[in-house]
Protein backbone atom coordinates (compact mmCIF):
# COMPACT_ATOMS: atom_id res chain seq x y z
CA UNK A 1 0.00 0.00 0.00
CA UNK A 2 3.07 2.31 -0.50
CA UNK A 3 1.87 3.35 -3.46
CA UNK A 4 -1.14 5.62 -1.71
CA UNK A 5 1.21 8.64 -0.88
CA UNK A 6 2.52 8.95 -4.39
CA UNK A 7 -0.28 8.52 -5.78
CA UNK A 8 -2.24 10.94 -3.87
CA UNK A 9 1.17 13.51 -4.51
CA UNK A 10 0.73 12.77 -8.51
CA UNK A 11 -2.91 13.39 -8.18
CA UNK A 12 -2.60 17.03 -6.59
CA UNK A 13 0.43 18.08 -8.84
CA UNK A 14 -1.94 16.62 -12.34
CA UNK A 15 -4.95 18.70 -11.10
CA UNK A 16 -2.80 22.22 -10.24
CA UNK A 17 -1.01 21.65 -13.45
CA UNK A 18 -4.25 22.04 -15.32
CA UNK A 19 -6.08 24.33 -12.84
CA UNK A 20 -3.04 26.70 -13.62
CA UNK A 21 -3.41 26.38 -17.68
CA UNK A 22 -6.79 26.35 -17.68
CA UNK A 23 -7.16 29.97 -16.45
CA UNK A 24 -4.56 30.83 -17.95
CA UNK A 25 -6.12 29.92 -21.18
CA UNK A 26 -9.07 31.75 -19.63
CA UNK A 27 -7.63 34.86 -18.73
CA UNK A 28 -9.63 37.26 -20.65
CA UNK A 29 -12.58 36.28 -18.73
CA UNK A 30 -13.77 38.53 -15.25
CA UNK A 31 -12.41 37.52 -12.40
CA UNK A 32 -15.72 36.69 -10.50
CA UNK A 33 -16.08 33.92 -13.14
CA UNK A 34 -12.52 33.13 -13.24
CA UNK A 35 -13.58 32.04 -9.17
CA UNK A 36 -16.80 30.07 -10.21
CA UNK A 37 -14.12 27.89 -12.30
CA UNK A 38 -11.61 27.78 -9.33
CA UNK A 39 -14.49 26.44 -7.20
CA UNK A 40 -16.15 24.28 -9.13
CA UNK A 41 -12.30 22.87 -10.33
CA UNK A 42 -11.34 21.99 -6.84
CA UNK A 43 -14.76 20.80 -5.94
CA UNK A 44 -14.65 18.48 -8.69
CA UNK A 45 -10.30 17.39 -7.93
CA UNK A 46 -11.68 16.75 -4.18
CA UNK A 47 -15.16 15.36 -4.14
CA UNK A 48 -13.81 11.06 -4.92
CA UNK A 49 -11.33 11.61 -1.85
CA UNK A 50 -14.14 13.43 0.08
CA UNK A 51 -16.33 10.65 -0.13
CA UNK A 52 -13.95 7.89 0.25
CA UNK A 53 -12.13 9.36 3.15
CA UNK A 54 -14.85 11.35 5.09
CA UNK A 55 -18.10 9.90 3.57
CA UNK A 56 -17.14 6.33 3.29
CA UNK A 57 -18.99 4.98 6.49
CA UNK A 58 -22.24 7.37 6.19
CA UNK A 59 -25.05 6.23 5.01
CA UNK A 60 -26.23 8.82 2.82
CA UNK A 61 -26.98 9.89 -0.63
CA UNK A 62 -24.45 12.57 -0.04
CA UNK A 63 -21.64 9.80 -0.23
CA UNK A 64 -23.66 9.08 -3.54
CA UNK A 65 -23.22 12.44 -4.89
CA UNK A 66 -19.86 12.98 -3.99
CA UNK A 67 -18.87 9.38 -5.46
CA UNK A 68 -20.42 10.10 -8.69
CA UNK A 69 -18.36 13.97 -9.17
CA UNK A 70 -15.12 12.77 -8.51
CA UNK A 71 -15.85 9.38 -10.32
CA UNK A 72 -16.84 11.51 -13.49
CA UNK A 73 -14.11 14.09 -13.12
CA UNK A 74 -11.23 11.59 -13.89
CA UNK A 75 -12.56 11.55 -17.63
CA UNK A 76 -12.10 15.44 -17.15
CA UNK A 77 -8.52 14.49 -15.64
CA UNK A 78 -7.15 12.08 -18.66
CA UNK A 79 -8.46 14.14 -21.15
CA UNK A 80 -7.74 17.85 -19.81
CA UNK A 81 -3.99 16.16 -19.20
CA UNK A 82 -3.86 14.74 -22.56
CA UNK A 83 -5.21 18.34 -24.25
CA UNK A 84 -2.47 19.92 -21.72
CA UNK A 85 0.40 18.29 -23.29
CA UNK A 86 -0.70 18.33 -26.20
CA UNK A 87 -1.03 21.70 -26.22
CA UNK A 88 2.43 22.47 -24.56
CA UNK A 89 3.98 20.17 -27.00
CA UNK A 90 2.66 22.31 -29.68
CA UNK A 91 3.78 25.68 -28.28
CA UNK A 92 6.83 24.36 -27.86
CA UNK A 93 7.38 23.34 -31.82
CA UNK A 94 6.04 26.64 -32.73
CA UNK A 95 8.60 28.35 -30.43
CA UNK A 96 11.20 26.39 -32.61
CA UNK A 97 10.14 26.00 -35.87
CA UNK A 98 7.11 28.62 -35.72
CA UNK A 99 4.54 26.83 -38.09
CA UNK A 100 1.29 28.54 -37.09
CA UNK A 101 -0.19 31.08 -38.83
CA UNK A 102 0.37 34.59 -37.39
CA UNK A 103 -3.19 35.21 -37.12
CA UNK A 104 -3.62 33.05 -34.43
CA UNK A 105 -0.73 34.59 -32.34
CA UNK A 106 -1.67 38.47 -33.32
CA UNK A 107 -4.18 38.05 -30.78
CA UNK A 108 -2.80 35.51 -28.48
CA UNK A 109 -4.96 35.81 -25.41
CA UNK A 110 -8.43 35.33 -27.29
CA UNK A 111 -6.81 32.26 -29.20
CA UNK A 112 -6.35 30.82 -26.03
CA UNK A 113 -9.47 31.56 -24.75
CA UNK A 114 -11.23 29.81 -27.82
CA UNK A 115 -8.80 27.32 -27.55
CA UNK A 116 -9.69 26.38 -23.77
CA UNK A 117 -13.76 26.79 -24.64
CA UNK A 118 -13.30 24.74 -27.30
CA UNK A 119 -11.47 21.53 -25.28
CA UNK A 120 -13.69 21.98 -22.38
CA UNK A 121 -16.84 21.50 -24.60
CA UNK A 122 -14.90 18.80 -26.89
CA UNK A 123 -13.91 16.48 -23.21
CA UNK A 124 -17.66 17.09 -21.98
CA UNK A 125 -18.95 15.49 -25.09
CA UNK A 126 -16.46 12.53 -24.99
CA UNK A 127 -17.30 12.32 -21.17
CA UNK A 128 -21.04 12.35 -22.04
CA UNK A 129 -20.95 10.20 -25.30
CA UNK A 130 -18.68 7.67 -23.03
CA UNK A 131 -21.12 7.49 -20.54
CA UNK A 132 -24.19 6.29 -22.81
CA UNK A 133 -21.53 3.65 -24.38
CA UNK A 134 -20.58 2.33 -20.67
CA UNK A 135 -23.94 1.80 -19.81
CA UNK A 136 -24.93 0.03 -22.74
CA UNK A 137 -24.01 -3.52 -21.83
CA UNK A 138 -23.59 -5.60 -25.40
CA UNK A 139 -24.18 -9.63 -25.50
CA UNK A 140 -22.06 -10.82 -27.61
CA UNK A 141 -21.89 -14.51 -28.46
CA UNK A 142 -18.96 -17.25 -28.40
CA UNK A 143 -19.42 -21.02 -29.56
CA UNK A 144 -17.05 -23.52 -28.24
CA UNK A 145 -17.04 -27.27 -29.22
CA UNK A 146 -15.19 -29.29 -26.42
CA UNK A 147 -14.95 -33.42 -26.36
CA UNK A 148 -18.20 -34.67 -25.08
CA UNK A 149 -15.93 -37.82 -23.17
CA UNK A 150 -18.23 -39.30 -20.67
CA UNK A 151 -20.31 -36.22 -19.76
CA UNK A 152 -24.04 -36.15 -20.06
CA UNK A 153 -24.98 -33.33 -21.91
CA UNK A 154 -24.74 -32.44 -25.88
CA UNK A 155 -24.91 -28.81 -25.06
CA UNK A 156 -24.94 -26.25 -22.84
CA UNK A 157 -25.36 -21.98 -22.61
CA UNK A 158 -23.24 -20.13 -20.19
CA UNK A 159 -23.80 -16.09 -19.42
CA UNK A 160 -20.71 -14.87 -18.25
CA UNK A 161 -19.41 -11.41 -17.30
CA UNK A 162 -16.98 -9.85 -15.24
CA UNK A 163 -16.42 -6.74 -13.61
CA UNK A 164 -19.39 -5.19 -13.22
CA UNK A 165 -18.34 -2.86 -9.80
CA UNK A 166 -21.66 -2.28 -8.24
CA UNK A 167 -21.51 0.83 -6.56
CA UNK A 168 -24.32 3.85 -6.36
CA UNK A 169 -22.57 4.47 -9.37
CA UNK A 170 -22.55 1.26 -11.25
CA UNK A 171 -26.15 0.87 -9.83
CA UNK A 172 -29.05 -1.29 -10.30
CA UNK A 173 -29.66 0.10 -13.82
CA UNK A 174 -26.47 -2.11 -14.89
CA UNK A 175 -27.20 -4.94 -13.24
CA UNK A 176 -30.89 -5.35 -14.68
CA UNK A 177 -29.84 -5.38 -18.22
CA UNK A 178 -27.68 -8.63 -16.90
CA UNK A 179 -30.86 -10.10 -15.19
CA UNK A 180 -33.02 -9.10 -18.92
CA UNK A 181 -30.18 -10.65 -20.78
CA UNK A 182 -30.63 -13.87 -18.17
CA UNK A 183 -34.09 -14.09 -18.66
CA UNK A 184 -34.49 -13.57 -22.37
CA UNK A 185 -31.65 -16.09 -22.92
CA UNK A 186 -32.25 -18.31 -20.17
CA UNK A 187 -28.49 -19.86 -19.52
CA UNK A 188 -27.81 -23.54 -18.22
CA UNK A 189 -25.30 -21.89 -16.16
CA UNK A 190 -23.65 -17.90 -14.91
CA UNK A 191 -20.41 -17.51 -14.19
CA UNK A 192 -18.94 -14.49 -12.94
CA UNK A 193 -15.81 -13.28 -12.98
CA UNK A 194 -14.37 -11.37 -10.25
CA UNK A 195 -15.39 -7.79 -9.01
CA UNK A 196 -18.62 -8.57 -8.93
CA UNK A 197 -18.61 -5.50 -6.10
CA UNK A 198 -17.29 -2.22 -5.44
CA UNK A 199 -18.31 -0.90 -1.98
CA UNK A 200 -19.36 -1.10 1.25
CA UNK A 201 -22.60 -3.96 2.18
CA UNK A 202 -24.51 -0.62 3.58
CA UNK A 203 -23.96 1.27 0.21
CA UNK A 204 -25.19 -1.47 -2.08
CA UNK A 205 -28.23 -2.58 0.21
CA UNK A 206 -29.16 1.33 0.42
CA UNK A 207 -29.93 0.73 -3.45
CA UNK A 208 -30.57 -2.05 -3.48
CA UNK A 209 -28.24 -4.78 -4.85
CA UNK A 210 -29.41 -7.04 -2.21
CA UNK A 211 -32.17 -7.60 -3.71
CA UNK A 212 -31.99 -8.04 -7.15
CA UNK A 213 -28.73 -10.02 -6.92
CA UNK A 214 -31.13 -13.06 -5.71
CA UNK A 215 -33.33 -12.44 -9.35
CA UNK A 216 -30.71 -14.33 -11.25
CA UNK A 217 -31.93 -17.86 -11.88
CA UNK A 218 -30.72 -20.83 -14.49
CA UNK A 219 -30.99 -24.53 -14.04
CA UNK A 220 -27.46 -25.05 -12.96
CA UNK A 221 -27.04 -22.41 -10.70
CA UNK A 222 -24.44 -19.06 -10.49
CA UNK A 223 -21.29 -19.38 -9.29
CA UNK A 224 -18.76 -16.16 -8.60
CA UNK A 225 -15.14 -15.82 -7.95
CA UNK A 226 -13.13 -12.82 -6.43
CA UNK A 227 -11.58 -9.77 -7.91
CA UNK A 228 -8.76 -8.04 -6.83
CA UNK A 229 -11.51 -5.26 -6.08
CA UNK A 230 -13.78 -7.91 -3.56
CA UNK A 231 -10.01 -7.73 -1.51
CA UNK A 232 -9.62 -4.07 -1.24
CA UNK A 233 -12.92 -3.50 0.08
CA UNK A 234 -12.57 -5.92 2.43
CA UNK A 235 -12.83 -9.77 1.25
CA UNK A 236 -14.33 -11.10 4.47
CA UNK A 237 -17.42 -8.94 3.83
CA UNK A 238 -17.60 -8.70 0.46
CA UNK A 239 -17.98 -12.43 0.19
CA UNK A 240 -20.60 -12.30 2.72
CA UNK A 241 -22.36 -10.06 1.02
CA UNK A 242 -22.46 -11.79 -2.43
CA UNK A 243 -23.33 -15.36 -0.62
CA UNK A 244 -26.17 -14.09 1.11
CA UNK A 245 -27.29 -12.88 -1.95
CA UNK A 246 -27.42 -16.36 -3.17
CA UNK A 247 -24.12 -16.86 -5.27
CA UNK A 248 -21.57 -19.30 -4.27
CA UNK A 249 -17.60 -17.78 -4.45
CA UNK A 250 -15.50 -20.59 -5.91
CA UNK A 251 -11.93 -20.31 -4.00
CA UNK A 252 -9.26 -22.10 -5.81
CA UNK A 253 -11.81 -24.97 -5.65
CA UNK A 254 -13.68 -26.77 -8.33
CA UNK A 255 -17.77 -27.80 -9.23
CA UNK A 256 -18.88 -30.36 -11.54
CA UNK A 257 -22.11 -29.32 -13.68
CA UNK A 258 -24.50 -31.93 -14.69
CA UNK A 259 -21.86 -34.48 -14.88
CA UNK A 260 -20.64 -32.69 -17.85
CA UNK A 261 -18.44 -29.92 -17.36
CA UNK A 262 -15.96 -29.04 -14.32
CA UNK A 263 -15.71 -25.17 -13.24
CA UNK A 264 -12.58 -24.13 -11.46
CA UNK A 265 -12.54 -21.08 -9.67
CA UNK A 266 -9.36 -19.52 -8.85
CA UNK A 267 -8.86 -16.63 -6.03
CA UNK A 268 -7.34 -14.08 -6.91
CA UNK A 269 -3.70 -13.55 -7.09
CA UNK A 270 -4.13 -9.94 -5.12
CA UNK A 271 -4.42 -12.37 -2.18
CA UNK A 272 -1.08 -12.29 -1.51
CA UNK A 273 -1.17 -8.61 -1.20
CA UNK A 274 -4.00 -7.87 0.86
CA UNK A 275 -4.47 -11.47 3.05
CA UNK A 276 -0.54 -12.02 2.83
CA UNK A 277 -1.70 -15.72 2.05
CA UNK A 278 -0.64 -17.36 -1.56
CA UNK A 279 -3.82 -19.26 -3.41
CA UNK A 280 -3.33 -22.61 -4.57
CA UNK A 281 -1.11 -23.78 -7.67
CA UNK A 282 -3.27 -24.58 -10.46
CA UNK A 283 -1.79 -28.26 -10.97
CA UNK A 284 -2.95 -28.67 -7.24
CA UNK A 285 -6.39 -27.62 -7.48
CA UNK A 286 -7.11 -29.62 -10.55
CA UNK A 287 -6.05 -32.86 -8.64
CA UNK A 288 -9.60 -33.51 -8.17
CA UNK A 289 -10.57 -33.09 -11.56
CA UNK A 290 -12.12 -36.15 -13.69
CA UNK A 291 -9.76 -36.30 -16.48
CA UNK A 292 -12.75 -37.79 -18.24
CA UNK A 293 -14.93 -34.65 -18.47
CA UNK A 294 -14.19 -30.99 -20.21
CA UNK A 295 -13.13 -28.26 -17.84
CA UNK A 296 -13.62 -24.10 -17.44
CA UNK A 297 -11.41 -22.38 -15.59
CA UNK A 298 -12.52 -18.84 -14.17
CA UNK A 299 -9.80 -16.52 -12.61
CA UNK A 300 -9.82 -12.89 -12.94
CA UNK A 301 -6.30 -11.54 -13.80
CA UNK A 302 -5.23 -12.57 -17.40
CA UNK A 303 -1.55 -13.46 -16.61
CA UNK A 304 0.11 -16.71 -16.96
CA UNK A 305 -1.91 -17.90 -20.05
CA UNK A 306 -0.06 -20.64 -20.71
CA UNK A 307 -0.79 -22.24 -17.14
CA UNK A 308 -4.19 -23.24 -18.42
CA UNK A 309 -3.06 -24.81 -21.46
CA UNK A 310 -0.28 -27.11 -20.05
CA UNK A 311 -3.21 -27.88 -17.24
CA UNK A 312 -4.98 -28.95 -20.67
CA UNK A 313 -8.10 -26.63 -19.56
CA UNK A 314 -10.18 -26.86 -22.33
CA UNK A 315 -11.34 -23.02 -21.94
CA UNK A 316 -9.99 -19.95 -19.59
CA UNK A 317 -12.63 -16.89 -18.90
CA UNK A 318 -11.01 -13.96 -17.41
CA UNK A 319 -11.61 -9.90 -16.94
CA UNK A 320 -10.11 -7.67 -14.95
CA UNK A 321 -8.18 -5.26 -17.51
CA UNK A 322 -11.51 -3.59 -18.76
CA UNK A 323 -9.62 -3.35 -22.00
CA UNK A 324 -8.73 0.14 -20.18
CA UNK A 325 -11.77 1.71 -20.62
CA UNK A 326 -10.20 5.08 -22.21
CA UNK A 327 -9.11 5.34 -25.03
CA UNK A 328 -5.84 5.91 -26.20
CA UNK A 329 -5.00 4.07 -22.32
CA UNK A 330 -5.95 0.43 -24.16
CA UNK A 331 -2.58 0.39 -25.89
CA UNK A 332 -0.79 0.56 -22.97
CA UNK A 333 -2.40 -2.99 -21.74
CA UNK A 334 -0.22 -5.07 -24.51
CA UNK A 335 2.83 -4.05 -22.71
CA UNK A 336 1.11 -5.70 -19.63
CA UNK A 337 -0.54 -8.26 -20.85
CA UNK A 338 -0.50 -11.29 -23.69
CA UNK A 339 -4.03 -10.59 -24.21
CA UNK A 340 -5.47 -7.44 -22.49
CA UNK A 341 -8.75 -7.96 -24.46
CA UNK A 342 -10.68 -10.72 -26.87
CA UNK A 343 -10.28 -14.26 -28.23
CA UNK A 344 -7.00 -16.41 -27.93
CA UNK A 345 -6.31 -20.38 -28.36
CA UNK A 346 -2.65 -21.88 -26.86
CA UNK A 347 -2.77 -25.41 -28.69
CA UNK A 348 -5.96 -26.92 -27.37
CA UNK A 349 -6.99 -24.15 -24.95
CA UNK A 350 -9.47 -21.79 -25.59
CA UNK A 351 -9.17 -18.11 -23.96
CA UNK A 352 -11.50 -15.00 -23.52
CA UNK A 353 -10.57 -12.17 -21.37
CA UNK A 354 -13.40 -9.81 -21.10
CA UNK A 355 -13.35 -6.04 -20.63
CA UNK A 356 -16.22 -6.50 -18.27
CA UNK A 357 -19.67 -5.57 -17.60
CA UNK A 358 -19.14 -2.33 -15.55
CA UNK A 359 -16.21 0.04 -15.11
CA UNK A 360 -13.73 1.11 -12.03
CA UNK A 361 -14.14 4.61 -10.97
CA UNK A 362 -15.61 6.73 -13.98
CA UNK A 363 -19.28 5.71 -15.39
CA UNK A 364 -17.52 5.71 -18.49
CA UNK A 365 -15.90 3.98 -21.73
CA UNK A 366 -14.32 5.51 -24.88
CA UNK A 367 -12.01 2.96 -25.36
CA UNK A 368 -13.95 -0.71 -25.02
CA UNK A 369 -17.62 -1.78 -24.65
CA UNK A 370 -19.09 -2.87 -21.84
CA UNK A 371 -20.15 -6.59 -22.59
CA UNK A 372 -21.43 -10.07 -21.49
CA UNK A 373 -20.90 -13.39 -23.02
CA UNK A 374 -22.88 -15.73 -23.77
CA UNK A 375 -21.02 -18.67 -24.69
CA UNK A 376 -22.78 -21.67 -25.98
CA UNK A 377 -21.12 -25.30 -25.93
CA UNK A 378 -21.33 -28.00 -27.67
CA UNK A 379 -20.15 -31.91 -26.45
CA UNK A 380 -19.31 -33.60 -28.98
Amino acid sequence: MGFIIPFILLYFFVNYYILIRLLQAFQIVPFKIKIVITAIFIISALSYIIAKTFLSNANSTLYDIFLWIGSVWYSFLLYGLISVILLDIIRLTNNWWGYLPQSLLSNYPLTKFWTGLIIVVAISLITVLGYFNAKNIKLKNLEFTFPKMEGKLDEMTILFFSDLHLTPVNDSKMLTQLIDFSEAENPDLILIGGDLIDDKPMHLKRIGIDKMLPQFKCKYGIYAINGNHEFINGIDVSDKFIEDCGIPILRDTTIEIAESVQIIGREDRSIKEFAHKDRKPLNEIIKTLNPNLPSILIDHQPFNLSEAQSANINLELSGHTHYAQFFPLNFILYLIYEKPWGYLKKGNTHYYISSGAGTWGPPIRTGSDSEAMLIKIKFE
